[in-house]
């Protein structure tokens, strides 16, 4: 009888865990990307070769800023759900844009709210350097590598787009912070909508919640406890 619980419990944790990794509610892929560039800053980097990249740095001069919109039309965030952008890091060596960020050289980038609006085709660095095109950024993430996904937590602004609080003329993306020195500026390189790869997009998904796994050891210990003593007593 011990062993039919036994296999009965760990049946259930092997079941559970393989429901613990549901898709996500909603994926939606980028409306409009672009980045832009401070040392030429009327020009157009959409039309300029440079489509299949984003990019946010700050370098004597040298910085750049990526903008990046969704559209959320139809899109509900209910209680409990969790809306993450996500972004795929390229090698910012092989786009010409300085040093990768590292774990010995590590940088922070800044997500803002863009207050206007703008096209991929027309955006510049004057444009974007504007006062108040922006809001503060509301939210920062260290980046120590390359060739991989992030994904930020961007719950509350979708919130306030969906709920009709804010506008949405999407994000703008910055670094907080020079590191490395000209030439060797750290900044981030991102693979944009128009890559062949790893385009950037929004999810919606569930709250996390306890692993069934786990939860299913722990009764697996609970019983397994009230055995030992089940046979103290006796």
């Amino acid at each position: 009888m011990i062993k039919n619980l036994v296999a009965g419990i760990l049946a259930s944790i092997s079941l559970s865990s393989v429901a613990a990794y549901a898709a996500p509610i909603a994926s939606l892929p980028v409306s409009q990307d672009a980045f832009v560039y401070q040392f030429v800053p009327s020009f157009n980097f959409h039309n300029g070769g440079f489509e299949t990249i984003l990019s946010s740095g700050q370098g004597g001069g040298h910085g750049t800023r990526a903008l990046i919109q969704f559209d959320v039309s139809g899109v509900t965030l209910d209680d409990g759900e969790i809306a993450y952008l996500h972004l795929y890091l390229g090698n910012t060596e092989q786009a010409g844009f300085g040093v990768s960020p590292s774990n010995a050289q590590p940088i922070v980038t800044q997500l803002h709210a863009a207050n206007t609006t703008w096209t991929e085709t027309g955006v510049t660095w004057n444009a974007v350097n504007a006062a108040g095109f922006f809001d503060p950024a509301f939210t920062n993430t260290t980046i120590t590598g390359i060739d991989q996904w992030i994904q930020i937590d961007v719950t509350s602004q979708v919130a306030a787009w969906v709920n009709g609080a804010e506008s949405n003329f999407g994000f703008v993306l910055t670094q907080l912070a020079v590191v490395g020195t000209n030439p060797n500026y750290v900044v981030a390189v991102y693979n944009a909508s128009e890559n062949e790869l790893n385009q950037p997009y929004l999810s919606v998904v569930a709250a996390a919640v306890p692993e069934p796994a786990s939860v299913g050891l722990i009764g697996l210990g609970l019983l397994t406890a009230g055995l030992r003593r089940n046979r103290r007593s006796v």
